[in-house]
């Protein structure tokens, strides 16, 4: 199947599921706007890009089992209906759980969720969710199509120079935004067109030239694999304790072959 678009050397193309854990839908109940208690995240909430969390709403009705549904830093969600494919990263959250509008899941060790954040805002992804609900008469996206979607891959080493450079650019943004307060279309172009270079190599192609030896991204889906299984022995151990099922065992990932460049 032909690729997306062509990727540095040493870089990969995967799926979302291939380096995270199973999406997961949040739990159904409504809002008490008049609650004190548990907060449940919504679509809404995390629409505009940033959760004030003491807006948040607390959840009318708890969980059999909460540590299910209650969310932690290096969480991401993303919006399913509504305002599809809206994602945000969870830095630091309250007492809360998500709701059935939202799927999140989380990045394997040693993923940095900032990568996958990133990936999630990019021109190429929006790109993926549209065609995804084209033609549906209710669009959304489910947890089977968002780990389906392609994700480029770099070396671990690059990830994290990608968040680097990209927040060190969106700081200067930022810092201009008092002097370009009338050309907002031109701010978000320009963090559109930094987010499409961050994934396709480009905003790192120097930073490649300068580290030759860095493991590529195929070593590294390796060890993402390996943790996947260490993961599932442990869910599995904690099952037999506990006297329930064990969990479903994930499905054997695809051979990826290697970004070949020329």
């Amino acid at each position: 199947m032909e690729e997306p678009y062509e990727l540095p050397d040493g870089w990969v193309w995967t799926t979302l599921g291939e380096f995270c854990s199973k999406p997961q839908y949040g739990w159904t109940a409504s809002a008490d706007p008049n609650g004190d208690g548990l907060k449940l995240l919504r679509t809404t909430d995390i629409s505009p890009g940033n959760i004030s969390w003491p807006n948040v709403p607390a959840c009318s009705k708890l969980p059999d089992d909460l540590d299910k549904y209650k969310l932690k830093p290096g969480d991401i969600v993303v919006s399913r209906a509504g305002s599809i494919g809206i994602s945000i990263e969870l830095t630091d959250c309250p007492n809360a759980i998500f709701a059935s509008y939202l799927i999140r899941f989380n990045a394997l060790s040693p993923i940095p969720p900032r990568y996958i954040s990133l990936f999630l805002k990019t021109p190429y992804y929006w790109s993926s969710i549209r065609d995804n609900t084209a033609g549906i008469a209710i669009p959304n996206v489910n947890a089977t199509k968002l780990a389906n979607l392609k994700v480029p891959l770099p070396s671990l080493p690059e990830q994290h120079r990608i968040v680097t450079k990209f927040e060190a650019l969106l700081a200067q943004v930022n810092r201009s935004k008092d002097h370009l307060t009338k050309v907002p279309p031109l701010i978000k172009r320009f963090r559109q067109s930094v987010l499409a270079a961050a994934c396709s190599g480009r905003l790192t192609e120097d930073w490649r030239r300068e580290h030759l030896d860095v493991e590529p991204a195929l070593e590294l889906l390796k060890k993402v694999r390996e943790e996947r299984i260490r993961r599932y022995d442990e869910e599995c151990q904690k099952a037999e304790a506990e006297g329930r099922r064990k969990p479903k065992k994930p499905k054997e990932p695809k051979n990826i072959e290697p970004q070949v460049v020329g």
